[in-house]
């Protein structure tokens, strides 16, 4: 896969799903949407929790869709396209249970200088809430 440039939506995704890969829980905070860290409460425990319990195999990242509300305003929120392979660990009947999952989702990343500021001169940040739908029923490929 090629490399997505610097300062772009896609490369926030990558490099956010690319943390996820190797277990890198603090690269992935720092890679988060400064609303989402700022209005989450204990955010990295929130995130390592929940992160920790899917194991990211093998991503891409397949295109991205710019979205605005005004014709007139910069985009600072995009849609990036991706597809994952996914090692999912939970309890099922009390039991561990794991499941493979394989799923086509979406990651929106938002462009913000600080909490509720959009600004085409902020930082791409992605919504981790966003990324778990790729487990979401719905977007799991039919085995």
């Amino acid at each position: 896969m090629k490399l997505p440039a610097i300062n772009t939506p896609e490369r926030s995704a990558f490099d956010f799903l690319s943390a996820w890969e190797r277990k890198d829980y603090e690269a992935m905070f720092k890679l988060c949407q400064i609303t989402w860290v700022q209005t989450t409460e204990n955010a990295m425990g929130w995130l390592t929790n929940t992160f920790s319990a899917l194991e990211l195999n093998k991503f891409t990242i397949q295109g991205s869709k710019r979205t605005s509300a005004d014709q007139n305003n910069p985009v600072n929120l995009v849609h990036v396209f991706i597809k994952v392979h996914i090692k999912y660990q939970h309890l099922k009947d009390e039991k561990k249970a794991i499941e493979d999952i394989k799923s086509s989702s979406i990651i929106n990343c938002i462009r913000e200088t600080a909490k509720y500021e959009p600004s085409e001169n902020g930082s791409w940040g992605v919504n981790p809430i966003s990324v778990l739908k790729t487990i979401a029923p719905g977007n799991r490929e039919k085995s």
